[in-house]
C-alpha cells in the first residue's frame, strides 16, 4: 500500500470514529462533509505530507497550511440538518487536528 493510500485509509478510520463521537445521529453527514473537505485538498495534503517527511515543513507549519484551507471545510450537510455552529466548528477543528496527526503518523517513518 502506498503512503497516500495508507494515509487516506487511516484518515478515514479516524474521521469515522470522530464523527460518531461528535454527531451520533448525524455521523453520515459529518463523514460526508469531512470527505468533501479531504477531496478538495487531497493533492495538497499529499504534497505537504511529503514536505513534512523531508523536513521542509515542521508540524506548526503543516497545521497552519491545513487550517488555512478552512474556507473549503464548509460542512454543508451538517448545516442543512441544523447542527449548531459551535458543534460544527468543534468538528472542523478536530478534522484539522486529526489530519495533521495522520500525516505525521504516516509520512514519517
Amino acid at each position: 500500500m502506498s503512503k497516500v493510500d495508507d494515509f487516506f485509509s487511516q484518515w478515514l478510520d479516524a474521521v469515522k470514529d470522530f464523527a460518531v463521537k461528535s454527531f451520533k445521529d448525524a455521523r453520515g453527514e459529518a463523514e460526508s462533509d469531512a470527505r468533501t473537505f479531504f477531496e478538495a485538498i487531497k493533492e495538497d495534503l499529499v504534497k505537504w505530507g511529503e514536505m513534512y517527511a523531508r523536513g521542509d515543513l515542521n508540524k506548526k507549519h503543516l497545521t497552519s497550511l491545513i487550517k488555512g484551507e478552512a474556507d473549503l471545510a464548509k460542512m454543508h450537510k451538517l448545516r442543512q440538518i441544523g447542527e449548531t455552529k459551535v458543534k460544527i466548528d468543534k468538528f472542523t477543528n478536530g478534522i484539522f487536528d486529526l489530519t495533521v496527526n495522520t500525516i505525521v503518523k504516516v509520512f514519517v517513518p
